[in-house]
Formats: structure tokens, C-alpha cells, sequence
């Protein structure tokens, strides 16, 4: 979440910015109510998920956020066997297997840590989500989930290392056995 402070060019008056991926407020101080804009905003995400549901409710979504098309997205993080294990490969091979859309980045500072994101039909993003949570081996490497964490905002797929649109750039090892 990103807070920011300026001031009007044209009065001088001081406004707020209060942001998310996904959504922006612009505020006028105005008492206690500036505080709450960092709860309203995770409101806003969190109903995002169930905005597709009412008429325009997708269109309306995909406006705001182009990177996803359509159906559910969600971003969590994992932590287990998953740097160094070829996870990132992994993942991201599971997510093109069932067509959807997938990210993820290693955490710089903790080896045992990977930022991911999904989008797709729900049923398939929950199941994917489900197999990750089930502890066994995902690839030939031995990287396994020990716990997933879901994020209340949303990761753009473009601002991951590794996404379903870029796996191929990459020079992986050819001796991994995929499971996912």
C-alpha cells in the first residue's frame, strides 16, 4: 500500500494519495476519516474477488487492472523447499498445464520464501492453490510447499521474475520431472 502527501497546484490545499495495485483514492484531509482510507482500500481489494460476480462486475475489474483478463486472481506467498528447487519452473509450468495465468518471485532476503500470483477460473486456481498446500514433492528436485499465506492485494504478473509469459526466456535445467 502506498500513502503519499502533496498539495494542490491551484489553492495550495494539501490532499492524500492512498493506493494499491488496483485501486487509488485522492483524498482532502478531513478529520479522523483520513486514517480509516488504508482499511477502506483493503475493503476495496477484498471485494474485488467477488465484484466478477455482478453484471459489468468483470469488465469493470479488467478495466481497472489490464494485466488480468478474466476470472479469479489471487497472490500469496510460500515458504519450504522452494529456492533452488527449481519451484519458480515449477509453478509457473503448472499454471500454463492448466491455462491460467502465473508469477512468482524469489524473496531476497529469506531462501526458504517465493511470491506468487494466479489468475484464471476459480476452480482451477483454487485446485492448483490446493495441490501446492498438500506437503508432497513438486518436481523431480524435491521443492515442497510447507505453508502458503494468501496476500489481501494483488501482484501484477509483469512485476514477478518468472510469469507464464516469460518462463521460456529463461535457460532452465533440463533434468527436472515436473508433478505440479
Amino acid at each position: 500500500m502506498i500513502q503519499d502527501k502533496a498539495w494542490s497546484a491551484g489553492n495550495g490545499q494539501p490532499f492524500s494519495k492512498t493506493a494499491t495495485q488496483n485501486w487509488i483514492i485522492w483524498s482532502i484531509p478531513f478529520g479522523r476519516a483520513e486514517k480509516h482510507l488504508s482499511a477502506v482500500l483493503r475493503l476495496l481489494e477484498r471485494a474485488s474477488h467477488y465484484q466478477r460476480d455482478l453484471p459489468y462486475g468483470q469488465a469493470l475489474l479488467d478495466s481497472l487492472n489490464p494485466s488480468i483478463q478474466s476470472g479469479w486472481h489471487t497472490s500469496f506467498y510460500v515458504t519450504g523447499n522452494v529456492q533452488g528447487a527449481m519451484f519458480r519452473q515449477t509453478f509457473i509450468r503448472g499454471a500454463q498445464k492448466r491455462k491460467i495465468k502465473g508469477g512468482a518471485t524469489n524473496d531476497s532476503k529469506d531462501h526458504h520464501l517465493v511470491h506468487c500470483s494466479l489468475a484464471g477460473e476459480e476452480s482451477v486456481v483454487e485446485e492448483m492453490m490446493k495441490k501446492l498446500r498438500e506437503r508432497k514433492p513438486l518436481n523431480s528436485w524435491n521443492a515442497q510447499v510447507d505453508a502458503l499465506h494468501l496476500y489481501d492485494h494483488f501482484i501484477e504478473f509483469s512485476d514477478h521474475q518468472v510469469n507464464t509469459n516469460n518462463v521460456d526466456n529463461y535457460h532452465w535445467s533440463p533434468n527436472v520431472g515436473f508433478y505440479l
